[in-house]
């Protein structure tokens, strides 16, 4: 099995997940204060979304250099590649010629 170590995985959800929408609620919160102060109508949702798309720009571009720079790695082996003990099919019969061939 080829997978990504735990460490990476981890920073990749943050990156991808929880920094974007931290950042979203952030700008909520901050639209919001503003918004109450100086009267401007909706200017939490462009706050909001503000943050958002420059979060979301600055963590995707973070993680594609994770994606250069990390390689997966074997996990485990889960078999050879061989199944001696499953039943032939008849096109493999048909394509081997006899059982033990191929």
């Amino acid at each position: 099995m080829i997978g990504i170590d735990a460490k990476t995985r981890r920073f990749g959800f943050l990156l991808a997940y929880v920094i974007p929408l931290a950042a979203f609620i952030a700008g909520a919160f901050i639209g919001d204060i503003i918004d109450r102060h100086a009267g401007l109508a909706s200017f939490d949702i462009i706050v909001a979304f503000a943050s958002l798309s420059t979060a979301s720009f600055l963590s995707f571009r973070r993680l594609r250099s994770l994606d250069r720079t990390r390689s997966m790695e074997v996990k485990r082996i889960v078999s050879e590649g061989k199944f001696d003990d499953r039943p032939i099919s008849d096109e493999e019969r048909l394509y081997c010629g006899s059982p033990g061939n191929c």
